[in-house]
């Protein structure tokens, strides 16, 4: 990814050793338009983290098997958090949360409350 961040955005203002994953690419990327992007995020969660194992959680658990397998006990787990928490309970970070119920929005719901120029 860094190596894709120094051709792509030479010129930014950001190091490439900086911000490489997704929310650094794609400011770089609003920057870069100078203001010729408008960005929407909710003001409600519309996603939520459940990462139990990666760079950030190199102790937390693995799902055995095929992908298939994998993305089938992933999927059955994320009904309730609590079997969540309790596969993290030794790195306990409490950012693995529940969705509240939000209502679908239509475009007239949205307001611009910040610009990158």
């Amino acid at each position: 990814m860094r190596s894709y961040l120094e051709g792509a955005f030479s010129g930014s203002s950001i190091p490439s050793h900086e911000w490489v994953e997704q929310a650094g690419l794609i400011l770089r990327i609003i920057l870069e338009a100078r203001g010729g992007y408008v960005v929407a995020w909710p003001s409600l969660r519309r996603c939520a983290h459940v990462g139990i194992h990666g760079y950030h959680r190199p102790t937390g658990h693995r799902f055995a098997g095929t992908l298939e397998e994998r993305i089938t006990k992933l999927r059955e787990s994320i009904i309730t958090t609590e079997i969540l928490r309790n596969l993290c309970k030794d790195e306990p970070q409490h950012d693995i949360q529940t969705l509240a119920d939000i209502p679908f929005w239509t475009a007239q719901d949205l307001r611009v409350v910040q610009r990158f120029f």
